[in-house]
């Protein structure tokens, strides 16, 4: 049964590290398409 706690406690750590990646990702994606915008000007 330690395991099985163990398993979901690190599936919840992933889904937050992957929750804060996509966000940054996000952030990202929004600076290259300003940055690309910026080039055009």
């Amino acid at each position: 049964m330690q395991e099985r706690q163990w398993i979901t406690a690190r599936r919840s750590e992933l889904d937050a590290l992957a929750e804060q990646l996509t966000k940054k990702l996000q952030e990202v994606q929004v600076e290259r398409d300003e940055l690309a915008v910026a080039e055009r000007v």
